[in-house]
């Protein structure tokens, strides 16, 4: 919340500074520039000479619809699906100083998003009449009478989706109801459009193709720079720092300093001297050096300090740096500032009888790791300790560079690619968490007798609202936790935004650049290519199953809150139907919500200490949420239960009994009703 406050102060200074913003500087050219089998990355060479489109008339309308479509695509041999986007200079958007969106990181991709909307002119379109379902009634676009269908062309099978018209442009927008998979082709068909007279609204083309990025595509670069972190530890854990340990209700230490490390240990006790062929001492490179920042004692201990992580942007590693690529395009390690210290925030029992596991906390929108904090009661009780990191990217010391980027979106690679650095970081706490030499090596982290509070490997995570859009990509890469809660989470940002009520403090400087309302629109469609490789929507499908090379399927619990005012529940359930998640029955009351099958294609849980992931849905009492591309505001629509999970018990007690032994408990025998928020 208090980056939310930060944020809105900004609003009018960034409003005014809109155009001066949006025109500072061009471009670093220098920068930016089945993964389940490898993490390679597309290569960034170009294709062979071949036709490139071009726009008969400049503009989004004229030259971008209908979107996605292969028209925007060449050959290229040299990516898994042949393709490679090629979307011209001047079919994107402009803003108010006249600088068109940089799409040259759009297109290195070679293929569209898993979760491209489809999006095409229709004037006066009915869609209710045209038999198109909005998402109230998803099933009725997979029946054997829709005459607009989607359509997997390598399954042959139907893609569910609804329709809906974009409430500024009123161009149509399909949103697919389960992500597309990955390095398909999709055959879009459009029929039976009319207008609410009754008349034909023609569209043309009435039928094209559009292909899926590959998994190469959208988790390469990530693949490539968590490989090349894990490597640079080999067998041991990052350089990292205990900097202050506070006691109180909570244990503070501060101090930190490096000695080289010649002990084939960590360099704690115990240790023997390394020694090389000639007989003299050598450091130990497989276990970084590391200090203690700050240790914060009281019923928890609270403990903070850094750790190392490879630098691959091109700046220090702070907001504002983009990737460093190389002649193939994947990530290289930046020469002249080759490491970023990241920091951390545990809580910490005073003692425990055992070890117990380590909880990693993902945390909300633009927030940062001292919502951990959280946890300090259950870490009192000798139950876990839980630690956190910033969501790099995305975390409370980026918003002055998200407000910037708000004005110029051709720079949202500067937060995509952070982004990047944020699930590398959360892979490093997980081994600091989970190896005898990291965390469990210090005393901070020991009883009095010296032993370890952290369970060896029993590290699991959590992640909350922006932790549980994230926290699904972050989970897809580790190898460092097997479990994961992901709480209020969704999918597809660009599906997110414009129902959520966090988006109009965004909005307000976003608009201002960006006046004209189709540029507005697809802004969000050409971006959504670049945050694929940071949220769930480019890792989903490799987080239950048809995981990445040496990383095992995740069993996942997601807490979704009816009626949510800032994850949309589309969005939730749309995350679940592609990760084959089953849910909690009966979902809801009876007449709760709007759908006439609430939930379509979520199949129900059968046994709930099975390994299979699983979505529980909690009703506060929140009226249903709108139906269509907008917010929740207003009375109509009542208190937001987006964080009432928290207070919850029985939603606690499900989603730790989850973490820690692997087991739903069904607290509900129903539907899950917690406090009736809109009564109180």
């Amino acid at each position: 919340m208090k980056a939310m406050r930060f944020f809105r102060a900004m609003v009018s200074a960034l409003t005014v500074a809109s155009v001066a913003v949006a025109c500072s500087g061009e471009p670093d050219e220098t920068s930016q520039s089945d993964p389940p089998e490898s993490p390679t990355t597309v290569s960034d060479s170009p294709p062979p000479s071949v036709e490139y489109p071009t726009c008969d008339q400049a503009g989004v309308r004229a030259c971008l619809l209908p979107w996605p479509d292969d028209r925007l695509t060449v050959p290229d041999d040299g990516t898994p699906t042949g393709r490679r986007l090629a979307i011209p200079a001047d079919a994107v958007p402009v803003n108010v100083d006249g600088r068109a969106m940089d799409v040259t990181d759009q297109n290195r991709a070679d293929g569209f998003s898993p979760s491209s909307a489809v999006v095409f002119a229709a004037d006066g379109v009915d869609l209710a009449a045209s038999g198109v379902p909005d998402s109230s009634s998803i099933e009725k676009s997979v029946a054997a009478d829709a005459r607009t269908t989607i359509t997997d062309t390598v399954t042959g099978e139907r893609v569910p989706f609804w329709g809906e018209l974009d409430i500024q442009s009123g161009l149509v927008t399909l949103r697919p109801a389960v992500a597309f998979t990955e390095g398909h082709t999709i055959e879009v068909s459009i029929a039976g459009l009319v207008d609410e007279t009754g008349a034909e609204v023609v569209v043309e083309p009435s039928s094209w193709t559009f292909t899926i990025a590959s998994a190469e595509s959208l988790s390469g670069r990530l693949l490539t720079m968590r490989d090349g972190a894990y490597e640079s530890i080999g067998d041991g854990v990052p350089n990292f720092t205990v900097d202050t340990v506070t006691d109180g209700e909570a244990k503070v230490i501060e101090g930190t300093f490096e000695i080289p490390n010649y002990l084939d240990n960590d360099g704690g006790p115990g240790g023997s001297l390394l020694l090389d062929a000639d007989g003299a001492p050598r450091i130990n490179d497989g276990v970084p050096n590391f200090t203690v920042d700050t240790v914060t004692d009281g019923e928890a201990k609270v403990i903070e300090g850094t750790f190392e992580i490879p630098n691959y942007l091109d700046n220090d590693g702070g907001p504002g740096g983009s990737l460093l690529l190389d002649a193939d395009g994947a990530p290289r390690i930046n020469d002249d500032v080759p490491v970023y210290d990241v920091a951390y925030r545990c809580v910490v029992p005073r003692s425990t009888g055992a070890a117990v596991p380590a909880l990693l906390y993902g945390h909300g929108l633009l927030g940062n790791r001292g919502q951990v904090d959280f946890f300090a009661t259950f870490a009192a009780q000798g139950l876990l300790v839980g630690c956190a990191v910033d969501w790099l990217g995305m975390a409370s010391e980026d918003i002055a560079i998200v407000g910037e980027i708000l004005t110029d979106m051709g720079r949202f690679n500067e937060q995509a690619d952070r982004m990047l650095h944020g699930h590398v970081a959360f892979s490093m706490l997980g081994r600091l968490t989970n190896h005898p030499s990291g965390f469990a090596s210090n005393p901070a982290f020991q009883n009095a007798d010296g032993s370890s509070m952290l369970k060896q490997d029993a590290t699991v995570f959590v992640g909350n609202s922006q932790g549980g859009i994230l926290g699904g990509a972050a989970s897809a890469v580790s190898s460092e936790w097997t479990r994961a809660v992901l709480g209020v989470p969704g999918m597809n940002y660009s599906l997110l935004l414009p129902r959520s009520t966090d988006w109009p403090e965004f909005q307000v400087v976003f608009e201002a650049a960006y006046t004209d309302v189709d540029d507005r629109l697809m802004a969000l469609m050409l971006v959504q290519l670049l945050w694929d490789r940071g949220e769930n929507s480019g890792y989903a499908q490799h987080l239950t199953s048809n995981t990445y090379d040496g990383i095992d399927p995740k069993v996942v619990l997601l807490v979704e809150a009816f009626g949510d005012h800032q994850v949309a529940n589309v969005s939730t359930e749309m995350l679940a139907r592609t990760i084959g998640a089953r849910v909690h029955s009966p979902a809801l009351r009876e007449g709760r919500s709007l759908s006439s099958v609430p939930l379509w294609g979520i199949e129900p849980i059968v046994d709930y200490g099975d390994a299979s992931s699983k979505l529980v849905m909690w009703d506060y009492g929140t009226p249903p949420p709108p139906v269509g591309p907008r917010p929740p505001i207003g009375a109509e629509f009542g208190r937001d239960p987006h964080g009432a999970g928290s207070d919850e018990p029985n939603v606690l007690i499900q989603a730790l009994g989850f973490l820690l032994d692997g087991t739903l408990i069904d607290v509900c025998g129903g539907p899950c009703v917690g406090t009736q928020i809109d009564q109180q």
